[in-house]
């Protein structure tokens, strides 16, 4: 590719993933919305906004995985995505979902995230 006067970049994958993203998403719900149809059922107005959103957060964070791993260290940038998307996720299920619901369950939960979050500035400290 050099040889023909094009030098490759970590963003250039990402506009075709994210619209191969968005129309393969936007194509199952339509065929669900025609199956609902089809089935004489109505389908809920409600899932469209999340479903928006989520595919807006993971754009986002897909972009902000692609700066990080352009400007930072590989060893941190991976640790940073990889560790941060874990604690990420994790937080969403313990205060947005309810997951841990005993006192024993948010002591795993709270436990876990230490050793995370200690994982990963261990390891991005070790570049």
């Amino acid at each position: 590719m050099e040889l023909q006067g094009w030098t490759p970049h970590g963003f250039d994958s990402f506009f075709s993933m994210t619209v191969g993203i968005y129309i393969s998403s936007t194509l199952y719900l339509v065929s669900a919305g025609a199956w609902k149809r089809y089935r004489r059922q109505r389908l809920e107005k409600s899932v469209l906004r999340p479903a928006f959103f989520s595919g807006m957060i993971y754009g986002v964070a897909c972009l902000s995985y692609l700066i990080s791993m352009a400007r930072l260290p590989y060893v941190v940038a991976y640790a940073y995505g990889v560790g941060g998307g874990l604690l990420v996720s994790q937080l969403w299920g313990t205060l947005f979902f309810g997951e841990a619901a005993t006192p024993y369950n948010r002591r795993c939960v709270v436990c876990s995230f230490c050793i995370i979050i200690l994982g990963v500035v261990l390891l991005a400290f070790s570049a």
